[in-house]
């Protein structure tokens, strides 16, 4: 096997170009074989955005997650970018939308209660500190998280309302949106009752909440709702657990 250390002494290639560097990493990465990516990452003279995420992609396919997030704390620490004079020697890279979708959809994949939040983290880090918004692939893949199955509790819950209202103000194909935004709010409406303890409350009987039809019954019985009525029925009751209401004190939906 040939390790990332000996591959330009054999083949001849100048690891000065990143751009080469990064394909060779993402071959690893597909190889499965993230440490031979590792060497080569370290042997780059001056890495840049475009090495650093190929490294952390190539980690994530590799299965090494937390190897992945310990090199973008390493790396992209803001504290770090921000100060006037960086320790010399030291590479400090400002991440992107894309370093982020990265770590974030490895995260999701997980499925778990505590990377679920990381993820919560991360998003809101990639907002607020570096003031880099979402895009199309990014919303796309935490929404199919959680349509896929993928954990849901409150904060995870208030967290997709956020992600649908960034989404809002992006370009879609006509209907793609919508189509995804129902799913994923049927979905939260549908978890809810999953652990729900008393299922034939008199509110949930008052406001409809029992009878939301989604193309599966929630709680059993019912009627229909029309669209209109479903998305207004639906939307009350994500406003009564706070979940589509965010902390900049606007509402999403």
């Amino acid at each position: 096997q040939q390790h990332g250390q000996d591959l330009p002494n054999n083949w001849g290639i100048s690891l000065k170009n990143n751009k080469i560097a990064a394909a060779l990493i993402q071959a690893y990465g597909r190889a499965n074989d993230a440490e031979s990516a590792l060497k080569l990452f370290e042997r780059i003279p001056s890495p840049d955005l475009v090495t650093l995420n190929s490294i952390l992609d190539a980690l994530c396919r590799c299965n090494k997650l937390k190897r992945a997030l310990h090199l973008f704390k390493d790396y992209s620490l803001f504290e770090k970018w921000n100060q006037l004079n960086t320790p010399s020697g030291e590479v400090v890279i400002k991440p992107d939308v894309v370093t982020y979708t990265t770590l974030i959809s490895s995260l999701l994949q997980l499925r778990s209660k505590a990377a679920s939040q990381n993820a919560v983290r991360l998003y809101s880090d990639m907002k607020s500190v570096w003031w880099i918004q979402p895009d199309n692939i990014l919303v796309d893949t935490i929404l199919n998280s959680v349509i896929s199955g993928g954990f849901i509790d409150d904060e995870i819950a208030r967290f997709v309302e956020e992600v649908l209202a960034d989404g809002s103000l992006l370009e879609w194909e006509t209907g793609l949106f919508e189509k995804r935004r129902k799913a994923v709010r049927d979905i939260l409406v549908g978890s809810w009752n999953d652990a729900a303890t008393s299922p034939e409350d008199k509110l949930f009987a008052k406001k409809g909440w029992n009878t939301i039809d989604s193309g599966f019954r929630l709680w059993g019985g019912g009627i229909q709702q029309d669209d209109t009525r479903q998305e207004k029925v639906i939307d009350e009751f994500l406003l009564s657990k706070g979940w589509n209401e965010v902390e900049s004190g606007f509402r999403i939906l």
